[in-house]
């Protein structure tokens, strides 16, 4: 399945940082077929990066919208372990 990045940007204070995490297990719960892996925040330049699993990116979209899940950007992702050269196969996976 397909993993997308979600880039939002919030304040760097507990209950932000709460709330959006709230809001993104709460997406995940709203589309069939979305998984909330994990999400980042890098306190620094205030933004919150999070990981998920969708059948698409307008799936993910949709069930974001329904958690009042704000963001700047949703992009398709791929992720590498460290000892990986970076390829992909068809389905997503690394």
């Amino acid at each position: 399945m397909p993993r997308y990045l979600l880039e939002a940007y919030i304040g760097d204070s507990p209950a932000a940082r709460t709330e959006v995490v709230d809001r993104a297990k709460r997406a995940a719960s709203l589309g069939p077929g979305i998984s909330h892996i994990r999400t980042t925040f890098v306190p620094d330049d205030q933004v919150v990066l999070h990981v998920f699993e969708a059948p698409s990116a307008g799936a993910l979209r949709r069930a974001g919208t329904r958690a009042g899940l704000q963001y700047e950007r949703l992009a398709e992702a791929y992720e590498t372990d460290a000892g990986d050269a970076g390829t992909h196969n068809d389905d997503g996976g690394v």
